[in-house]
C-alpha cells in the first residue's frame, strides 16, 4: 500500500476519514475546488468566501512575510517623516536607522527600520500604505506574526494626521 502522508499542499493536512484537506481555521474540499466554510477574515480575503488561491503555487505567504512593495515603503517612510520629523518606530516613538544587509555574526541595532504589516499578510492584510507601519527592530520582533494595534493612529493623536 505505500507509505501514508496526512500532508497535502500547502501544509494542509487530509483527513482521511472525510476526504477534506483542513488548513488551520476551515476545511478545504479538493473534489470541489473550494472551501467548504466562509473565510474567517471575511471580504478582507477577497470577495468569494469559499475560494482557494487564483494560483497556490505563486501566492504563498504562509507566515504573513511577503515584501512590501518599495514605492509603498517610500510613501510610508515620507509620511512617517512628515508627521514625526525624522523616521521614528510608530509603537516606542524611538528614530529608527535604515536596515542595513545582514551580516553573519552581526547583530543589527535595535532602532534598526523594518516595514510591518498592521494586520498581517497571512491573516488577509494588504501591502498596501494603510496597512504598513515602521516599527524599530525591537518592537516588530516582539510583536512577530500577530494582529497588532494601528500605531499609526494611536500614537499619532496629538500630531496632525495627514
Amino acid at each position: 500500500q505505500g507509505l501514508k502522508n496526512p500532508i497535502r499542499f500547502q501544509g494542509q493536512y487530509h483527513d482521511h476519514e472525510t476526504g477534506l484537506h483542513y488548513n488551520r481555521y476551515r476545511y478545504y474540499d479538493p473534489r470541489a475546488g473550494r472551501f467548504i466554510s466562509k473565510d474567517p477574515i471575511s471580504y478582507a480575503g477577497g470577495l468569494n468566501l469559499y475560494a482557494y488561491a487564483p494560483n497556490p503555487v505563486e501566492w504563498v505567504d504562509p507566515l504573513g512575510l511577503a515584501r512590501i512593495p518599495k514605492s509603498v515603503k517610500t510613501k510610508v517612510a515620507l509620511e512617517n517623516q512628515e508627521v514625526f520629523g525624522v523616521e521614528t518606530c510608530e509603537k516606542c516613538l524611538t528614530s529608527v536607522v535604515p536596515g542595513q544587509k545582514s551580516q553573519r555574526g552581526v547583530t543589527p541595532p535595535s532602532n534598526e527600520r523594518q516595514f510591518d504589516h498592521i494586520h498581517p499578510d497571512s491573516l488577509g492584510g494588504d501591502n498596501n500604505e494603510k496597512n504598513t507601519q515602521i516599527l524599530c527592530r525591537r518592537c516588530n520582533r516582539n510583536l512577530s506574526d500577530s494582529l497588532k494595534p494601528n500605531y499609526k493612529i494611536l500614537n499619532r493623536l496629538p500630531y496632525s494626521l495627514p
